[in-house]
């Protein structure tokens, strides 16, 4: 059994993220070294959730710089809401 291979061509399409700024301030977020973590969430959802399925809407903050998320926060803790402190080590 003989086998023939032919060279073919092939265009990948890549998204590679450029450029990342803050919604707030405009500001440039820096990406920071391979194993360094920053992780920024606000979101408010509901819905339903079932084995088979399900659907929540809502909205969320994706896009803050870190002294944005500082300012954010000292403003949550002006208005007298609960800002829990978290450290995590593994």
């Amino acid at each position: 059994m003989a086998r023939e291979y032919e060279t073919i061509e092939e265009t990948v399409e890549r998204h590679k993220l450029v450029k990342h700024t803050c919604d707030w301030c405009d500001g440039d977020i820096v990406e920071e070294a391979v194993y360094a973590v920053r992780e920024f969430s606000l979101e408010f959802s509901i819905g339903s959730a079932y084995p088979e399925g399900g659907w929540k809407e809502g909205w969320q903050v994706d896009d803050l710089c870190d002294d944005c998320v500082d300012k954010l926060r000292v403003l949550l803790e002006g208005e007298g809401i609960s800002v829990t402190k978290l450290e995590v080590d593994w």
